[in-house]
């Protein structure tokens, strides 16, 4: 996550896998960064602050065991 920069034009894909008792699932949602350098994701709407914390709170409230990303920069 340190060397992700993002910046009010990107957009990115999330996926990630989660894991709750014996169960194993995947999600995507997308997202966008915004000045501030806040991060909406949609699919449910919550709003991060930063990458660190989107990241942090994936992993504490969803047991995310995998994740990959697909950043979309707007030239």
């Amino acid at each position: 996550p340190d060397g992700i920069h993002l910046d009010n034009r990107s957009a990115f894909i999330l996926l990630y896998g989660w894991r709750k008792k014996q169960k194993l699932g995947a999600h995507y949602q997308a997202g966008f960064s915004h000045a501030d350098g806040t991060i909406t994701l949609h699919n449910p709407n919550i709003t991060y602050f930063g990458i660190k914390d989107l990241m942090r709170e994936k992993r504490r409230k969803e047991n995310m065991w995998f994740c990959m990303g697909l950043m979309i920069r707007k030239k």
